[in-house]
Parts: C-alpha cells; sequence; structure tokens
C-alpha cells in the first residue's frame, strides 16, 4: 500500500510540475541546459574513426598467441608432451560491428568486449614427433578486452 501511496504521489508531483510548466512564460518551452565535462572544444570535435578503441589486427593477433601460447607451451605440457614451440598462422581477422557486454570472469559485472573472429591454425612442434597443425577459429569469437593493466587480453567462445 505504501508504494502505491509513493507512485500516486510522484505521478501527482509529476502533473503539478507539468501544468507549472504550462503556465510560465506564456506557453513557451522551458529553457533547459546541459553541461559537459568536456571542452567545447573537444565536444565540437568528430571521431577520429568508427573503430576507435577497437584493438588492430596485429593486435587481436598477438592476444590469442599471448593467451593461448601460456597454455599450449607451459612448462608442464613442455615436460610430459615434449613441446618444443607453439606459434599461430593467422589466416584472416574480421572485427565485428559492434562491441558487446559480457562476464569475462566469474563473479565479475559484465564490461565491454570487441568481438573478433580470427580464423587460423595452431602448430605445435614437438621434440622426436613431427609437429601438429590444428585449425581453429570457424566455430568461435574472440572476445577481446583491455585488463587492469590496460593490455589488451581475450578469452574464446561463442556469441
Amino acid at each position: 500500500m505504501l508504494l502505491a501511496l509513493r507512485r500516486r504521489t510522484l505521478l501527482i508531483s509529476l502533473v503539478y510540475l507539468h501544468v507549472a510548466c504550462i503556465g510560465c512564460g506564456g506557453g513557451a518551452a522551458p529553457v533547459t541546459t546541459t553541461t559537459s565535462a568536456k571542452p567545447a572544444s573537444a565536444a565540437a570535435e568528430a571521431p577520429k574513426s568508427d573503430r576507435e578503441g577497437w584493438p588492430t589486427e596485429e593486435e587481436a593477433k598477438a592476444v590469442i598467441l599471448k593467451v593461448e601460447y601460456g597454455i599450449h607451451a607451459s612448462d608442464t605440457n613442455k615436460s610430459i608432451w615434449k613441446v618444443k614451440d607453439f606459434h599461430h598462422e593467422v589466416k584472416s581477422v574480421k572485427l565485428a560491428q559492434k562491441t558487446t557486454q559480457k562476464q569475462m570472469n566469474y563473479g565479475a559485472a559484465a564490461i565491454t568486449v570487441f568481438p573478433v573472429k580470427i580464423l587460423y591454425t595452431q602448430v605445435t612442434d614437438y621434440d622426436g614427433k613431427a609437429a601438429t597443425h590444428v585449425e581453429t577459429g570457424a566455430d568461435g569469437v574472440w572476445f577481446l578486452y583491455r585488463d587492469s593493466f590496460g593490455e589488451w587480453t581475450g578469452k574464446y567462445g561463442s556469441e
């Protein structure tokens, strides 16, 4: 009941403000001003590109190698599976049309991420056996974002 009373009070207050505004200044619309945190010169500048803030193709390639190298060429994999080296052969990089909001860490709030479709081959070199070549990227998307230190990082998933 108290909630309903508050709603009515708010509605009555809004109606009163609207009626009071119509009665002011001979029916003219009220003058409103907006403030901006940016200086007037900065507010007049157009953005440099529609991809401002997005990672470049080279940054996207570096991110996926950094993330996957830590997994595939880890000390454990080197000692158990005799991994000598790991690298990518990137075939294509396609940036999405828009950003999206995703939860990148368990329990954390969703953040703005930059979806990137990257088709590439994972090449793993081994001691004593032939290298493996695994085609990757056709069934998922890399979500790139800046970490707490301002560095690009990412996670692989689906939209």
